[in-house]
């Protein structure tokens, strides 16, 4: 919806609020709730937890709801409707933090795996990100600029798309991409023979160490944007996970490619 309104050129605020609630709009209405969605059907597959999604169903409601309410906010230019909205969102992180909380409990697969770890936590960076946005709430007169404050909302953008979206991400296509090769295989097309099992198909020392250098490149870049001397350690940091995830891409492709050809 969000993109239609923008496409249309029909702005009824000015178009820097505007796109701040498209860019909103798109945290909240598309990238969480995807990570709701398919965590809710995934972590309990990995995990071998049968356990009740009713708090996620009420965590992924409030997101469908929230960008709604934010147009408010962005319209009227009322800063109740951003607090409200503020509100819902820690609602539906506690939510569905409370359904992670009984996957977690109630697994049989005891061993915490290190894409799992680093789905876990991604859960850390929205309460981060929701504190530097509170913070640019308050009056400019309590910060120092007006510049301060959109340097929070940048900092808190960069927390949720790549700390909380771009973990979650990681987390989940380190356990994905191994079960797709996994079935793959297992379709009758590859070599006769047995066929490994998923956890072992691909690099496992990859996302261990993606475990600990990503999470602490994202927080390097997102306190850059308050004291750039050290945004250059969240870059370096950055482009390694990148360059490593890369090589565990191909490692796999090449891996199943063999595998498959006679």
């Amino acid at each position: 919806m969000s993109g239609a309104l923008m496409a249309s050129g029909y702005y009824p605020v000015s178009a820097m609020r505007f796109l701040q609630w498209h860019a909103w709009t798109g945290v909240l209405g598309w990238f969480s709730l995807m990570i709701v969605a398919l965590g809710t059907r995934l972590v309990p597959m990995f995990m071998l937890s049968h356990v009740s999604d009713g708090w996620a169903r009420v965590s992924g409601f409030i997101l469908v709801i929230a960008p709604v309410i934010l147009f408010g906010e962005a319209v009227l230019e009322e800063r109740g409707f951003a607090l409200a909205v503020l509100l819902l969102v820690l609602a539906s992180y506690a939510g569905f933090c409370l359904y992670l909380i009984q996957c977690i409990r109630k697994r049989m697969r005891r061993k915490l795996e290190s894409p799992m770890l680093l789905f876990f936590s991604s859960f850390l960076f929205p309460l981060l990100s929701l504190a530097l946005i509170w913070g640019s709430l308050l009056p400019v007169g309590l910060l120092e600029s007006s510049m301060e404050s959109y340097s929070l909302a940048f900092a808190a953008m960069i927390l949720i798309l790549l700390g909380f979206v771009g973990s979650a991400t990681l987390g989940m296509g380190f356990k994905i991409l191994p079960f797709m090769s996994w079935m793959a295989l297992q379709s009758g097309g590859g070599r006769t023979g047995g066929v490994p099992l998923p956890q072992d198909i691909g690099l496992r020392w990859i996302p261990g160490i993606i475990f600990f250098v990503y999470p602490g490149s994202v927080l390097a870049l997102a306190s850059g944007v308050l004291f750039p001397t050290i945004r250059l350690v969240g870059a370096v940091g950055l482009i390694v996970s990148i360059a490593l995830y890369s090589f565990y891409f191909i490692h796999l492709l090449l891996f199943l490619l063999r595998r498959r050809v006679p």
